[in-house]
């Protein structure tokens, strides 16, 4: 196998483990509302993908900590994650940093298992807390500017210096 082929075999892969993560998000989120209610499901849902993005700070150097420069550059250095989410840095100051995904394997998982728009926009709110827990975990602000769940063409990551 050729390192092309080995690539698109890679980058394959780990989108099918996110359309799958995507599936086990819906799964639990679904089970969770039957046995809680919306608002502590929510809540519960939350705070656990939140530490799981507190947890990947983990796999960002020192380097990303202390300037916006740095977390750009590890953010988008894996060839097989910016190819699956189509990544790219929009602009990057001292003090911001843009990102765009223009790709989301977990919209594409929750489309295809046929969810409505609203169903989606809520999942999405719950499994972007990964990023709320990375990046705040970093000791930066985020917003979104945009999202694909939400109709966009792509998600817009506005990374603040606090």
């Amino acid at each position: 196998m050729t390192e092309a082929e080995c690539f698109a075999v890679t980058v394959k892969a780990f989108k099918n483990a996110t359309m799958m993560r995507a599936k086990a998000y819906a799964y639990i989120y679904d089970e969770l509302l039957k046995q809680t209610g919306m608002k502590k499901a929510d809540e519960i849902f939350s705070k656990a993908i939140y530490r799981l993005g507190a947890d990947k700070t983990g796999n960002f150097t020192i380097k990303a900590k202390k300037s916006l420069k740095n977390l750009a550059l590890e953010f988008i250095k894996d060839p097989v994650s910016r190819a699956v989410f189509r990544q790219n840095i929009l602009s990057c100051t001292e003090d911001n940093l843009k990102i765009e995904m223009k790709s989301c394997p977990l919209v594409d998982m929750w489309k295809k298992m046929g969810l409505s728009k609203t169903r989606i926009q809520k999942l999405c709110d719950l499994a972007y807390q990964i990023d709320f827990g990375k990046i705040e975990g970093l000791g930066y602000g985020l917003k979104f500017n945009s999202r694909i769940a939400c109709g966009n063409r792509s998600c817009v990551l506005d990374i603040i210096k606090k």
